[in-house]
């Protein structure tokens, strides 16, 4: 779907999109041309749709889908699970790489989120064969994936990243994930390179942060769920007055939060039935008073 000047939305036209082709994430340039990344249910299972020219143009890999893109004009970064890998690189349109990781390639590796901010990328996820579990690379369009120091409680997954103007990154997820009490997290890496933890109003409840939006004003916006039948949708907004709770949680869970130019907020994941178990997409809007 698209959102149109009028306030209305529209569709895609027919045969845009492979057929077989689950997409969950998408990345627009400042043309408004779509980077879409997901999962393909014939063929190899990894794919990305890069729609910044005519016709749009498909990659393929056989690793096990990718979960998050981002670009910034030429520059664009997809991710997903790989065994030593997981990162796949455009430098120019309709020019991609298979990224050669400084990870261990010993077991299963993977990244979840991926955020470009004035050139410079940013990328998190795991590396099962490594002493520390959790990795953060980043890259620009000329230069090799490297480390930095990893953030964040003990024992935290990392679900989601996001970078501000002033070389702040924030990095949200789960502690605790597949135990009986996950709690959400929030950290933030200055400049410097030192880590420190956000509090939460009611980490336990919210359970995990799975998208971090940088608003124009420099305040964040968290999308919240976390694991299993009983999970709340919670959306917050942090700011230098407090960290809020911008919504009245319901049953379900909130997946993405971005900003659209007009200044509005718009929130998406799902919203589930408590009697019948039955799940429906939901998606929020927030209107910002300027």
């Amino acid at each position: 779907f698209s959102l149109q000047p009028d306030g209305s939305w529209s569709t895609l036209p027919a045969g845009t999109i492979r057929p077989a082709m689950a997409a969950f994430d998408l990345a627009v340039d400042a043309d408004g041309d779509l980077v879409l990344a997901g999962l393909q249910y014939s063929g190899p299972p990894s794919v990305v749709m890069d729609a910044r020219d005519t016709p749009a143009a498909y990659f393929e890999q056989d690793t096990f889908g990718m979960v998050a893109v981002d670009c910034e004009g030429s520059f664009a970064v997809a991710c997903g699970r790989a065994r030593g890998g997981g990162l796949w690189t455009s430098t120019r349109d309709l020019s991609w790489s298979f990224d050669d990781l400084p990870l261990t390639g010993t077991n299963d590796s993977g990244f979840r989120d991926v955020d470009i901010r004035d050139g410079v990328a940013v990328a998190c996820g795991y590396d099962d064969g490594a002493d520390t579990l959790q990795v953060i690379l980043t890259r620009t369009a000329g230069t090799d994936w490297s480390k930095l120091n990893p953030g964040g409680p003990s024992a935290a997954t990392y679900l989601c990243i996001a970078q501000d103007g002033a070389g702040t990154i924030y990095l949200g997820g789960m502690v605790g994930a597949g135990g009986p009490s996950p709690q959400a997290f929030l950290s933030a890496r200055a400049p410097d390179g030192t880590w420190t933890d956000l509090d939460l109003p009611d980490a336990a409840g919210l359970h995990g942060v799975m998208d971090i939006l940088v608003a124009a004003d420099g305040s964040l916006y968290l999308a919240c769920m976390g694991e299993g039948e009983y999970t709340m949708a919670n959306l917050l907004h942090a700011s230098p007055s407090g960290v809020l709770k911008e919504i009245t949680p319901f049953p379900g869970g909130l997946l993405q939060v971005d900003q659209a130019a007009s200044g509005n907020i718009y929130a998406v994941g799902f919203r589930r039935d408590e009697q019948t178990g039955t799940e429906k997409g939901v998606m929020l809007v927030g209107t910002v008073v300027r």
